[in-house]
């Protein structure tokens, strides 16, 4: 008697309830896919930025270490230079 006023829940409505809760489910899951692949692909595009960063880090570093290399060179042959004009000079060597 409850349901009576409400049209019944015979096995059509409950069939017709199960359809639509089905289609409701696979709209959220394909809503869900959808922004799980745009998540996905924001993140591959950090992660390649991150990497390209890392890589101009790199590059940048190793660049820091020639310039260094050859200004320690520069100066290693400076000192000689100077070593040897004291030398030809007569003056005394101090290390």
């Amino acid at each position: 008697m409850y349901n009576a006023h409400r049209g019944g829940m015979g096995p059509t409505s409950a069939n017709n309830s199960n359809n639509r809760l089905s289609e409701l489910f696979d709209q959220i899951r394909r809503e869900f896919d959808v922004h799980a692949q745009d998540r996905a692909g924001e993140h591959d595009q950090n992660m390649a930025a991150q990497m390209q960063e890392m890589e101009l880090v790199r590059q940048k570093v190793y660049e820091l270490e020639r310039n260094q290399m050859q200004i320690k060179q520069r100066y290693d042959e400076d000192i000689a230079r100077l070593r040897h004009e004291i030398e030809a000079r007569g003056g005394p060597l101090r290390m």
